[in-house]
């Protein structure tokens, strides 16, 4: 096993390149994919993380969905000075979706469309620093959003009770790992 290197005692900033794998979770969601992000650590207790991902699967309406997220998140260390560290984390960002295929929900074809989103993020995650260079991660976060764009019509609708909406929200589970620099 690697031994920890001596980076808690250390005050000097440092920053990092972060990769990890996620899957959406919400109500009849299959979404998958990856991210990354350019990570700050101004110190040990603080970090800001400035990304961007891409991800694919169906949506709601059982119709095909590919993301493209822009996130900014701010993330607190509760015991920076621990190999095993458990932090906060909470954002903003855009999101910019395309949608195409059969409507399930509705029984009808949809016609291909562009949507973009602003929302925010927030959940808990632990890393282990493995080394001063070199981290693993899991987080688990909750998202909500409201669309952007203009087009008009609601993007989800419960054709059971009618309601429609442009907002919505759900859960991401991520696995992750950050290479640390000085």
């Amino acid at each position: 096993m690697l031994a920890y290197v001596d980076y808690p005692n250390s005050r000097r900033p440092s920053f990092g390149l972060h990769a990890s794998v996620g899957g959406l979770i919400g109500r009849d969601l299959r979404v998958g994919g990856f991210a990354g992000a350019l990570r700050i650590r101004p110190i040990p207790a603080l970090a800001v993380d400035i990304g961007v991902g891409i991800y694919g699967g169906s949506d709601y309406n059982d119709r095909e969905r590919w993301e493209i997220p822009i996130t900014t998140d701010l993330i607190v260390f509760l015991n920076p000075s621990s190999p095993l560290q458990v932090y906060l984390v909470g954002g903003l960002g855009l999101s910019f979706a395309h949608v195409r295929g059969y409507n399930e929900r509705l029984d009808r074809a949809d016609p291909e469309r562009d949507y973009v989103y602003i929302g925010g993020q927030a959940g808990v995650g632990l890393e282990w620093r493995i080394a001063q260079w070199f981290a693993i991660h899991g987080d688990i976060r909750g998202f909500l959003r409201k669309r952007l764009d203009g087009d008009g019509g609601p993007e989800f609708i419960d054709p059971a009770s009618g309601d429609s909406t442009n907002a919505s929200g759900g859960g991401l589970v991520n696995l992750g790992v950050t290479f640390y620099f000085r």
